[in-house]
């Protein structure tokens, strides 16, 4: 197993770990809340943090995708050249590769062809988050731990170089590429074009709910979001990362172990998230939708949320 893989299921097991002591009556540690907690969730009546203690705002989520681009478009544009510009694999490149993959093995190796076209597709999606927290979202006060900080920072700079480190070494024409790319992935690119769009209409919602009708923001007060995916969940643009990091697994038929090892760490952060955000809404609405589940739409997870699901009424 590449060394990469152990880091990120190591941060999967930290976020898993650290759910189970912030919900443990007997584990529950204040350090541990102030550092895992954040934002609106830290409002929620078990856990009430007042602390400052190594916080930062939470409008600075956009280092994350700034930060995070500007590794990711030169690993791009690096891998870009080295494929099908370079009359052979440079070799500072090679011994790039041979550093991040120990210790893969020569059959683990994956097309260069998928692997540019995930790296693509993550760069569309950067682009896009980055704009988004720039023009499109609307923060309030609330903070973060300089923990999940660095974890964010962390992610989006390392999510590049979790994709190239299985990537075959070998030169292409633009013209191979088309046919070195399955059909399955022509369509998985769709699904990903619509996953982004979808989650884009859907923070879009989120911020307009502090916005006038001439887009000027007037408040910072948290309301109930309406329409689209969020008649059926509370945290739907939750569910379309997952299914958005879901495809990039599926670019290499979940042969990808890093990949996955990625994927998996995207879906425990916001499963979890999710249910913390789905318990702050039932928490400060008193009438809020008993409909909507946590994160997947009409998939309720009642344990974890807190709240058992809608019964169904008799005709």
């Amino acid at each position: 197993m590449v060394y990469l893989n152990y880091i990120w299921l190591i941060l999967s097991l930290g976020i898993i770990l650290g759910f189970i002591v912030i919900n443990s009556e007997r584990l529950k540690l204040n350090l541990v809340l102030n550092l895992y907690v954040f934002g609106k969730l830290r409002n929620l009546q078990e856990f009430s943090l007042t602390s400052h203690f190594l916080q930062v705002p939470k409008r600075w989520f956009w280092h994350f995708y700034c930060s995070g681009l500007l590794i990711h478009s030169a690993l791009l544009t690096v891998m870009v050249y080295s494929v099908f510009v370079a009359d052979k694999f440079p070799e500072e490149v090679s011994l790039f590769l041979g550093y991040i993959r120990i210790p893969a093995s020569e059959s683990e190796l994956l097309p260069p062809a998928q692997i540019l076209a995930v790296l693509l597709m993550g760069e569309v999606q950067m682009i896009r988050r980055l704009t988004e927290c720039i023009f499109v979202n609307s923060y309030s006060a609330s903070t973060m731990s300089v923990v999940i900080y660095l974890t964010g920072v962390f992610f989006y700079c390392f999510q590049g170089i979790s994709i190239v480190c299985l990537m075959q070494e070998k030169t292409l024409t633009l013209s191979a590429i088309w046919s070195d790319l399955q059909w399955y992935n022509y369509l998985l690119i769709t699904m990903f074009l619509y996953f982004s769009y979808k989650q884009h209409i859907l923070n879009n919602i989120l911020s307009s709910l502090r916005c006038n009708e001439q887009g000027a923001v007037v408040t910072d007060k948290h309301l109930i979001p309406e329409g689209d995916l969020f008649q059926h969940s509370s945290c739907p643009h939750f569910f379309m990362e997952i299914l958005i990091y879901s495809v990039y697994c599926a670019m290499f038929w979940w042969r990808h172990t890093v990949c996955n090892s990625v994927g998996l760490f995207v879906l425990v952060n916001q499963l979890l998230a999710g249910h913390l955000a789905h318990r702050w809404y039932q928490e400060n609405f008193p009438n809020y939708p008993r409909e909507r589940t946590p994160v997947i739409p009409l998939v309720h997870y009642s344990r974890l949320a807190g709240v058992p699901p809608p019964k169904k009424k008799k005709c």
